[in-house]
């Protein structure tokens, strides 16, 4: 499989953008409006974020997800032969110039939305190497093949094989006053279920933790595709995080991880259109 995207790669590299993009608009067609992947579930998503918007609209809103889901693939499999950020714009940007300059390092927190791969790769590249809890893309081939790509771009994904080796990089990093990137909207098996969007799911707690005991500035930050190969990266004032005393630690982490909840819905809107609605949020 590794061979078979390395050759895959090599040819989508080598495609103008503009075959990409009717590409990742073809898919999302087929895959929308006739395979109907996973489109009872979008459409679900959709409604619990939005209520009041129209059934034209939210199946509106689904295809243009799929379709930026589309071009973030095709995007991270041309960036071998091709530069992922030949077309990035920054807004906002002393945010995190001013945060690392405490050098404490830095939680860059963001959503499933545009193509975060890229964002990684800016962070790393303009600033300084970013360390990233990830999980496997896939199975063998393509998950080598994108571990590679990350390490391209001086990202440090994480991947725990024993207890506690997520922490231990993650506090690596922020001691050397480098940036950690955290996905605030991915779920893991066993924490509470917080109001998102007005309706329960579950929520990592993770970073409250963490961040409790090695505090540093938390930015949040999203990634938005302008275009196909074009991307801006907002950054936003620093989180204001909640911390009264030790005998209120699980309330702490708890009310934390509420208001991390309603910044993922503020993060959402802003472009709701590229946002993975494919992912069940609220299982």
């Amino acid at each position: 499989m590794y061979i078979v995207t390395k050759v895959l790669a090599s040819i989508i590299g080598r495609m103008p953008y503009p075959i990409l993009d009717f590409l990742s608009k073809f898919l999302a067609v087929l895959a929308y409006d006739i395979l109907r992947v996973r489109r009872t579930l979008i459409e679900s998503n959709i409604k619990i974020a939005f209520p009041n918007m129209s059934p034209q609209d939210c199946a509106k809103m689904g295809r243009a997800s799929l379709y930026h889901f589309a071009a973030t693939l095709f995007e991270t499999i041309a960036g071998g032969p091709k530069n992922m950020l030949e077309n990035i714009q920054f807004e906002n940007r002393v945010v995190l110039d001013e945060a690392l300059k405490r050098g404490l390092g830095a939680y860059m927190v963001c959503i499933h939305s545009g193509n975060f791969e890229v964002l990684g790769a800016a962070i790393s590249t303009f600033w300084r190497p970013i360390t990233v809890p990830v999980k496997f893309v896939g199975k063998g081939g393509f998950d080598r093949y994108v571990h590679e790509q990350r390490q391209r771009y001086n990202i440090f994904p994480v991947r725990s094989q024993k207890k506690g080796d997520g922490y231990r990089a993650i506090v690596d990093a922020l001691v050397a006053g480098r940036p950690v990137g955290f996905m605030l909207d991915q779920a893991r098996h066993g924490e509470p279920r917080l109001p998102l969007f007005g309706k329960p799911a579950k929520t990592n707690t993770s970073l409250p933790a963490i961040w409790r005991k090695n505090p540093s500035p938390v930015i949040p930050l999203i990634v938005i595709r302008l275009s196909f190969g074009k991307h801006l990266i907002r950054f936003f004032d620093e989180v204001e995080m909640l911390k009264t005393s030790d005998d209120n630690l699980e309330d702490d982490i708890t009310k934390q991880s509420i208001r991390f909840n309603q910044l993922v819905e503020k993060l959402v809107v802003i472009a709701p259109q590229q946002y993975w609605w494919i992912h069940n949020r609220w299982k």
